[in-house]
């Protein structure tokens, strides 16, 4: 966990489960562990209790990414971990909680019980994976737009047409170690289709675009949080 982190899109980080048997190619979090051992076997995801008391001791609200270092909805996940984190969130409504997810039909079965600072977002990173991710957006399952966002990280593709009116936000960001540079085509289509829908973007500093149309947007929620 940190209270600090170079992540461009929140405050602070904990990780309640660290581990993921999905095992991405371009998994930064499987990269670190590989480093610091956190965890021996990344793919079995592990249950750190722990981490879920640093938010109460955190009296400035802060915007927290849940699980930076793994997946909550990995099949190897109790639900008594998902009770535990959402019993947590539940109990420090001075912050907002980012949940961010590859698995969204295992996550859009909680939508029903999640705590109202808190949004799950979908990672997307091309048309193959918008079409096995987002039917649980475009048939009214997933929640409701003030509730959700969309990672396009890392960018490997055109993805654009994933994006309808009901999100509430977007963050695109580029492949890091190595870095891989999405098309200026891919990145432009999704800004388009956002403003299409008034839906705000955030681009990663490790996005290479010019300095002038960057784009550093926080839903409303979020925005007051940072202020």
């Amino acid at each position: 966990m940190a209270d600090k982190t170079k992540i461009d899109w929140c405050d602070a980080t904990i990780n309640p489960v660290i581990g993921c048997g999905r095992g991405c190619e371009y998994c930064y979090a499987r990269k670190m562990n590989d480093r610091w051992k956190w965890v021996e076997d990344f793919s079995v995801p592990q249950f750190f209790p722990k981490a879920l008391e640093q938010p109460c001791k955190w009296k400035r609200p802060r915007i927290i990414f849940v699980c930076s270092m793994g997946e909550l909805w990995d099949p190897l996940v109790p639900d008594a971990w998902i009770f535990k984190t959402f019993a947590m969130i539940d109990e420090n409504p001075q912050h907002e909680f980012l949940l961010l997810t590859k698995r969204a039909h295992d996550a859009h079965v909680w939508f029903p019980v999640l705590p109202d600072n808190a949004r799950i977002g979908v990672s997307i990173t091309s048309e193959a994976d918008a079409c096995n991710r987002f039917d649980y957006y475009t048939d009214g399952q997933w929640c409701s737009e003030e509730r959700n966002f969309i990672s396009f990280e890392p960018l490997l593709g055109p993805t654009s047409e994933a994006i309808y009116s009901r999100i509430s936000w977007i963050i695109i960001g580029a492949q890091t170690n190595p870095n891989v540079q999405p098309k200026q085509a891919w990145v432009q289509d999704i800004l388009n289709r956002a403003d299409k829908f008034g839906i705000p973007v955030l681009m990663k500093h490790n996005l290479e675009w010019p300095a002038v149309d960057r784009r550093f947007e926080f839903p409303p929620e979020l925005e007051r949080i940072r202020a």
